[in-house]
């Protein structure tokens, strides 16, 4: 490395040839842009690696609170209120989506993308989030704000998006504990071709929406910067800390087709830059009306439930037909189509788990669909609402439920997917409940 007159650092490679007896040639190569390239290969593909074995994690453990939470649910309300096994339950039913919340945090890290694609006012979730930091850290704190985006609108998961930015603000918070300052600022920022910043994971060229996190804090060292987007990775005291807000923030960022980066100065604070892709779109999407949910059940109906897992399948069996409804139970997704073939036309709606072995959900929606183009389907998964499930929904998929879910999460998904009009391949994907 040289140091340059600015103060600035390069990375140099130096080349020597002889020339002659007596003379050299000597060349310094400026190699930091690539240099820096490859460190960012690297650590796209580490953090694409931790992402992968996170999702998995999150994805079991979402099928195995899903009968936890639910039954606790059923247990707590089919109780005497306030008796010991009200109580019992509840807590069970409580700590249950404790973990529901840490394993929604691994799938965020895992850039499953957002659950919501809607249009999201960054400068409103902004300034939410300071209302809520103002009620909960020291007076020693200033809070500003420096919003100068002119069009402050993206599209996404508006509750991903608060979540990162309060991440945020408590982290700042953390890191200032004998008070400080922390500013939000937003500009307006041009990617063109060429610009330093493509090397940046998902950014590509195009309008974006940059918001600076920025504190006076203690720094972050550099010893352990490369790794504060890894899951489970903290510099706290135990029990202060779960090592997963960064890296849901990295999630978030990644799933909405963005890029975070920080500076950071021991002693002298940190900032994180955020880019969001910017959309002038979204500002008029957000005054369409939305149609409402439906809340209930709509009558009778013969429901075939098709999961692998076992207490999923027994919990969903049980809310529906606590509900009304007529249930078949199947393990598989061929399980699944003997029972279509068997009685034809015979069932008004599929839970259909999109992971399974042998013949796999999508494969499943595609056959049964081929079978009963009319045939409606509810699609269920321990990973969150992706790519995968979009092509799905505009297939035909009448709507989406991510585990664990609720009875009344799961009476309003059907009712949905039951009251939305039938549509073939080419007809509109059903909104996610």
């Amino acid at each position: 490395e040289v140091t340059c007159r600015d103060g600035s650092t390069k990375s140099v490679q130096l080349r020597a040839s002889l020339l002659g007896e007596r003379s050299m040639i000597v060349m310094l190569l400026d190699v930091t842009a690539r240099e820096r390239m490859q460190e960012r290969l690297r650590l796209s593909e580490r953090m694409a690696a931790i992402g992968r074995l996170a999702g998995g994690v999150a994805h079991d453990f979402n099928n195995l609170l899903t009968p936890i939470i639910g039954n606790a649910e059923l247990l707590q309300e089919s109780a005497a209120p306030a008796s010991e096994e009200a109580v019992l339950a509840g807590q069970i039913r409580a700590a249950g989506t404790q973990a529901a919340e840490l394993t929604r945090k691994l799938l965020t890290f895992a850039r499953r993308g957002p659950k919501a694609s809607a249009p999201v006012d960054l400068h409103h979730a902004i300034r939410s989030v300071l209302t809520l930091l103002r009620r909960s850290i020291d007076r020693g704190i200033e809070l500003a704000t420096d919003l100068q985006a002119s069009c402050p609108w993206t599209l996404g998961d508006e509750s991903q998006v608060h979540s990162a930015l309060l991440n945020l603000g408590l982290n700042a918070r953390d890191a200032m504990p004998q008070g400080g300052r922390l500013c939000v600022a937003t500009r307006d920022v041009h990617i063109a071709p060429g610009d330093d910043r493509l090397g940046d994971d998902g950014v590509t060229p195009g309008d974006y929406v940059e918001i600076r996190v920025s504190d006076t804090g203690t720094g972050i060292p550099e010893s352990v910067r490369p790794r504060i987007f890894e899951p489970f990775f903290t510099t706290k005291e135990p029990g202060k800390g779960t090592g997963l807000g960064l890296a849901s923030v990295y999630g978030c960022v990644r799933g909405h087709g963005g890029s975070i980066t920080v500076a950071s100065r021991v002693g002298a604070g940190t900032t994180f830059t955020i880019l969001l892709p910017q959309h002038p779109a979204a500002a008029a999407d957000a005054t369409r009306p939305r149609e409402a949910a439906a809340v209930a059940a709509l009558g009778k109906a013969h429901v075939l439930v098709v999961d692998d897992e076992a207490g999923v399948r027994d919990y969903t069996t049980r809310v529906l037909g606590r509900l009304g409804y007529a249930v078949t139970a199947c393990s598989d997704g061929r399980a699944a189509l003997a029972c279509c073939r068997v009685r034809p036309g015979g069932y008004d709606l599929v839970v259909l788990d999109l992971v399974m072995p042998e013949l796999g959900g999508a494969d499943t929606f595609h056959a049964l669909r081929a079978m009963d183009p009319g045939l409606a389907v509810l699609l269920i998964s321990g990973y969150d609402r992706n790519a995968g499930v979009d092509a799905l929904l505009r297939d035909g998929a009448r709507g989406f439920l991510s585990k664990p879910f609720a009875a009344r999460e799961l009476s309003m998904a059907v009712a949905a997917c039951l009251a939305a009009p039938s549509t073939g391949p080419a007809g509109p994907a059903a909104a996610s409940p």
